[in-house]
């Protein structure tokens, strides 16, 4: 992931987010709209994300964003 890339999702919907395993750093979800929930795989709890909030997330990290609103995320490298 060179370049910034953005995911829709949809309320109750679940999204994979990009792993790139070859990738050592970590990547920068920034939440443009709506609110869900982040869960990384890693963790045993699950962040509730709201617009204007960025989480970092390893690059090797599994993680998934469910919606309860409709959101709009970004994501860019560190």
């Amino acid at each position: 992931m060179t370049q910034p890339y953005s995911i829709q999702v949809e309320p109750g919907e679940r999204k994979l987010l990009p792993i790139d395993h070859r990738q050592p750093g970590s990547y920068q979800l920034t939440c443009i709209r709506g609110q869900g929930f982040l869960r990384v795989m890693s963790c045993s709890t699950r962040l509730k994300v709201r617009a204007g909030d960025s989480i970092a997330i390893s690059a090797r990290d599994i993680a998934t964003l469910t919606a309860s609103d409709p959101m709009a995320v970004m994501l860019t490298e560190n």
